[in-house]
């Protein structure tokens, strides 16, 4: 849970609470290591973490699809 924290906190690199498709983009490395993914599409990778569909994926949503890493393969 604590790497996960930490990967969340450094990826939002504006420190708003939320990752944008940019902060996914550029965290991409960190994101591929952490949910065991190859090169994942950020894009469908954000559509299916973000569960209220604000665009954004927050610390809740970003917590669920780290334990569901299944949810960021399929939509």
């Amino acid at each position: 849970m604590a790497e996960i924290r930490e990967m969340f906190l450094k990826l939002d690199t504006n420190n708003d609470g939320h990752l944008t498709i940019d902060e996914l983009e550029n965290g991409m490395k960190e994101i591929s290591q952490i949910f065991h993914l190859e090169e994942p599409d950020v894009m469908d990778m954000l559509k299916a973490a973000d569960v209220d569909g604000d665009g954004k994926i927050d610390y809740t949503e970003f917590i669920a699809a780290a334990y569901k890493k299944e949810k960021l393969l399929t939509n």
